[in-house]
């Protein structure tokens, strides 16, 4: 039985959008987005206005594992190793002793900083310090499979004044530096 002409046009009903259906949409909606980026543009200005300003001085250590005992590791075990040496060398060069020199020198920082106590300008430096731990992405050669393996430091200092930020991070690089150097001497004898 064939279909009558009356169930035929029920049947294609569906209205066929053209583009330039879509621009006349647009434009009778342009009011709406005019207002919604006007709005957005509005807030990101008050909070770029409102929220402090926060420079960050970073410095990257690689790290350099070698040695006939290190080769034999698995790329896990070297991943611990390497992470305890981070962690142990971190230990070590941020003491109390080592960032209160830091602390001392008033001559290194912006006069707002430098007429702090002591006590306030630690603070600040202990709290400004981020240590991380950057890796790399290998092919294990025993597993064949693809292993994140630690290839250094990412030694930073966020701060609201970019002189301290950058004299914060270039002491505190310099004293994991140190005690690497000190960490390698000591093993090599």
């Amino acid at each position: 039985m064939l279909p009558d002409r009356k169930s035929t046009a029920i049947m294609n009903t569906s209205p066929e959008y053209t583009f330039s259906d879509y621009v006349a949409a647009l434009r009778r909606r342009r009011g709406v987005f005019l207002m919604v980026a006007g709005i957005i543009m509005a807030i990101a200005a008050t909070l770029s206005w409102l929220l402090p300003d926060q420079y960050t001085s970073a410095a990257r250590i690689d790290i350099n594992l070698e040695g006939s005992n290190v080769q034999m590791l698995e790329p896990i075990e070297l991943t611990a190793y390497a992470d305890q040496y981070i962690a142990d060398m971190r230990d070590r060069a941020l003491t109390y002793d080592n960032l209160v020199i830091l602390a001392r020198d008033t001559e290194s920082f912006p006069e707002h900083i430098a007429s702090l106590s002591e006590s306030d300008r630690m603070e600040m430096i202990q709290n400004s310090i981020d240590v991380s731990v950057l890796t790399q992405a290998v092919i294990s050669p025993n597993s064949g499979r693809e292993v994140d393996v630690i290839s250094g430091i990412r030694v930073a200092s966020v701060a609201s004044d970019p002189n301290f930020a950058y004299q914060v991070a270039t002491y505190v690089s310099q004293l994991l530096l140190d005690q690497d150097r000190q960490s390698r001497t000591e093993m090599a004898t």
